[in-house]
């Protein structure tokens, strides 16, 4: 087995620069072997998805590995938001969280789901996500509006995948986690 390091992609295009999560390279494996894989943040665990001609978007720092089946590219949340994997097509790829941490929430036509940053994980489906700027505010505090049609992964109390997490204090979701159609979805 060989070891390269992966570089980002966007619009199908490799950059030349390195794909990186919580400051460490993800690496590309070449050959054949044996891999062991392990998460890299205390109290999480590995969950391994399988994608049927369907569309995932996730925080970079969660995903963990993915096989050449997949369709990929990196890119951002508009407007300042966090950074993201996206994976296309039939596959299998492997996240860390920590376990009944993450929640799905539904987000129909019509329906805008406002959450903090550091709470979304990512989303399945049609989705569009919207970063709501504030120069003032620092990346992790500012809001994403999702809308569209899809399930929206968030964490309950933040990323913990993140070295600068700040979780949400228990009973105090702020004004996250509601439908501007629909307050006091999720709790």
């Amino acid at each position: 087995m060989g070891l390269v390091p992966a570089r980002r992609r966007i619009r199908g295009q490799f950059l030349d620069e390195p794909l990186t999560v919580q400051g460490g390279r993800l690496l590309r494996v070449e050959g054949r072997g044996d891999l062991w894989l392990s998460p890299w943040c205390s109290g999480c665990v590995l969950f391994a998805l399988s994608l049927d001609k369907d569309v995932l978007f996730l925080r970079e720092e969660n995903v963990v590995a993915w096989g050449d089946e997949l369709v990929w590219e990196w890119g951002r949340v508009p407007g300042g938001g966090p950074a993201l994997l996206q994976f296309r097509g039939t596959g299998r790829l492997v996240i860390t969280a920590i376990p009944d941490d993450l929640v799905a929430v539904r987000v129909d036509e019509g329906d805008a789901l406002s959450i903090l940053s550091r709470r979304l994980m990512g989303w399945v489906g049609r989705v569009v996500a919207q970063a709501v700027s504030g120069e003032e505010v620092p990346p992790e505090d500012r809001y994403v509006t999702c809308a569209g049609v899809g399930v929206v992964l968030l964490s309950k109390h933040g990323n913990p995948a993140r070295s600068d997490n700040k979780p949400a204090q228990p009973g105090h979701d702020g004004p996250s986690g509601h439908r501007a159609s629909r307050p006091g979805l999720h709790r």
